[in-house]
């Protein structure tokens, strides 16, 4: 099968890369300085190369980010998709998947960030595409994903790095908010099932998480047991307006659609990524 895969040089690309060995892969990545919102550029690139189907990982992420830079935000993530949506359509692509996040849910369904209403909006635009086009739109809502390749910024990364040097460590709010960790290699794995799936649909949208919540502070503690047993460093600040109390995947729907079923919870994905 060919692919385009945007956004193959970020986090869950690199890792998928891996996973898709057998495939065709073709990547766009925003770090290449290809512009997903140039039509002209995307258009040539579908007909010179005839995708099968394509996987839209390339995004301006990050919640908080997105509240400083609300218009990159909003213009590179659905404007950019409107436009490989088009394209793929106009070019007879079969498959269309793309990144949604857990971020859509918000607390009590109201999205907190212009990164969850851009996500939000791309689902949106997948059920409409779907209407008026023969593509299959696949979404995927991602849980707090973690594991080899992780960006810098994210609150994960910046524990393991203050434990290691044995630095402060700063959690917003009281710790108590929970996430549904979801090992990186259990996303692939996932993509991978929903690409080379011969069921027919037109318009799905699957969450991908392990199915259970952690504590901010229970977090904390177990990476305490793997890399610094004795550390006391944490820091508490005023939790932030965007930051959302809860997230928790139904994982129900991959397993019954595809069978798939997460490999690892949280101490056994940290215990896999932090002592390799």
């Amino acid at each position: 099968m060919k692919i385009l895969l945007t956004g193959y040089k970020g986090f869950i690309g690199t890792n998928l890369v891996k996973k898709l060995e057998k495939h065709k892969i073709i990547g766009v990545d925003l770090n290449d300085g290809n512009d997903i919102l140039d039509s002209n550029y995307i258009n040539a690139l579908f007909e010179f190369y005839h995708f099968d189907a394509i996987i839209h990982l390339a995004a301006i992420a990050g919640v908080g980010y997105s509240i400083e830079h609300s218009e990159e935000v909003l213009t590179n993530n659905i404007i950019g998709f409107d436009v490989l949506a088009k394209a793929a359509i106009k070019h007879n692509v079969k498959h269309f998947i793309y990144a949604s996040s857990s971020s859509v849910y918000g607390d009590d369904g109201t999205q907190k960030s212009p990164y969850a209403v851009s996500k939000a909006t791309n689902e949106l635009q997948a059920a409409m595409y779907s209407n008026l086009s023969d593509m299959k739109f696949t979404g995927m809502r991602f849980f707090t994903v973690y594991g080899e390749g992780i960006r810098e910024d994210l609150a994960i990364s910046k524990f393991i790095k203050a434990m290691k040097a044995n630095e402060p460590l700063y959690v917003y709010g009281d710790g108590e908010q929970k996430r549904d960790f979801t090992y990186v290699d259990d996303i692939c794995e996932a993509i991978k099932l929903i690409l080379e799936s011969d069921k027919e649909w037109r318009n799905e949208v699957f969450d991908i998480g392990y199915g259970s919540s952690t504590s901010v502070n229970e977090l904390i503690g177990i990476l305490k047991g793997i890399i610094n047993i004795n550390y006391d460093k944490v820091i508490y600040q005023d939790e932030k307006a965007y930051d959302v109390k809860a997230t928790l995947a139904n994982a129900n729907k991959l397993y019954e659609w595809f069978g798939f079923k997460p490999r690892y919870d949280i101490k056994k994905g940290l215990r896999e990524w932090q002592l390799k």
